[in-house]
């Protein structure tokens, strides 16, 4: 079992980083009961409810049938107390499966008696071919038909077990930025933003790379937000969704949920020149322009939020962040128009400077020395 549940670790990432609402729509082909915002919606409630037992150690597993009948209560706000007290004092490790209706409310429960765990959950999902949720120490996996969709559980050591007890609130998401600035963009030191050469044929070097020293590849935002993504689930202890779509059709660049019902939306946007997929150099987004439009569509999102937050998680946007990555040949601040200033919960703030190389320690002294 072991070897098949590895046979998921080199999918996960590339799982985590496709659009989630068009993978769902592939998934749920054939599953005409439900919507990918719905799925997502009930991944994000899932989340935040079992948070409050996920520290028992235990895992259950969740099967949407997707039928029309009756139902007792809401799975989200549902207390699982007297089920975990019912494992945990009865001497057995075994779990408990809930069987949810068209409104994901439960209609029925039953006992496992040996422990659901996240292959098992996978295997269940395949068998009967229905959307499962493994609720686990970790957090929340989702399997459509057996294929995995998002996975909070598949812990590969115990350091990872470890890791989670310093992950950080969202509501440190200065540090978080920080900590993602320092290890993935300032010098970009994975290789991930930069154009090289062995990227493009040797005849473009000269028009490109060669004339640009800070040349991004092409379309760089969707390498940051990939990453970003990333680090923010290896960090943040909260629910964290990339491109997320509300009903008035804002599309979120990241949005993150956190356990008092608070809902952070990032938009990420790059200054800089960048490669074209015609080997041109793309200079549209070289000045501050593309920042304060950003600024704009995120106030757009604040407004909209609240205007209609009966709509959306029933909460509005608790805090609007604009992550600018700044690859310019200079290192100048942006100056934002009155109309975005002074508003508390959209912060303008987070501009992170990229530079090409990283000056070495030695190179430091001798300047200072001289």
């Amino acid at each position: 079992m072991l070897e098949i549940l590895s046979d998921y670790f080199e999918e996960v990432d590339s799982v985590l980083e496709e659009n989630p609402i068009l993978r769902l729509e592939k998934l749920l082909d054939g599953h005409q009961n439900v919507t990918p915002g719905e799925i997502t919606q009930l991944s994000i409630k899932m989340k935040k409810q079992w948070n409050n037992y996920a520290k028992y150690g235990l895992e259950m597993c969740i099967v949407l049938t997707e039928e029309e009948c009756d139902g007792a209560e809401l799975v989200y706000k549902y207390d699982f107390t007297e089920d975990i007290e019912t494992i945990i004092q009865n001497g057995n490790r075994g779990s408990k499966i809930y069987y949810l209706n068209s409104q994901n409310k439960i209609s029925e429960i039953k006992q496992s008696e040996e422990v659901l765990t996240v292959e098992q959950c996978s295997t269940i999902s395949k068998q009967i071919n229905k959307i499962v949720l493994h609720l686990g120490m970790r957090g929340i996996d989702l399997f459509i038909d057996g294929v995995i969709f998002s996975a909070d559980n598949f812990m590969r050591s115990y350091k990872d077990l470890m890791d989670t007890e310093s992950m950080l609130s969202i509501y440190d998401y200065e540090k978080l930025l920080k900590g993602f600035y320092e290890q993935n963009v300032q010098y970009d030191i994975n290789k991930r933003y930069f154009l090289r050469k062995d990227d493009i044929p040797k005849e473009y070097h000269a028009g490109t790379i060669e004339k640009y020293a800070k040349l991004l590849r092409n379309k760089p935002e969707e390498f940051f937000q990939i990453d970003f993504v990333k680090y923010l689930k290896d960090h943040c202890r909260d629910a964290v969704i990339k491109e997320y779509t509300t009903v008035t059709g804002d599309r979120y660049d990241v949005l993150v949920l956190n356990e008092d019902n608070q809902v952070y939306v990032f938009e990420i946007k790059w200054l800089g020149r960048s490669i074209t997929t015609g080997m041109k150099v793309f200079e549209n987004y070289n000045d501050e322009k593309r920042a304060i439009s950003g600024a704009y569509q995120l106030l757009d999102y604040v407004n909209n939020a609240d205007t209609y937050k009966e709509y959306f998680l029933e909460f509005p946007v608790y805090c609007a962040i604009l992550l600018i990555f700044d690859a310019r040949d200079l290192n100048k601040d942006i100056t934002y128009p009155e109309d975005v200033l002074g508003i508390p919960n959209l912060d303008l703030s987070k501009r992170f400077f990229m530079e090409k190389n990283k000056v070495p320690a030695s190179n430091v002294y001798i300047s200072r020395a001289r």
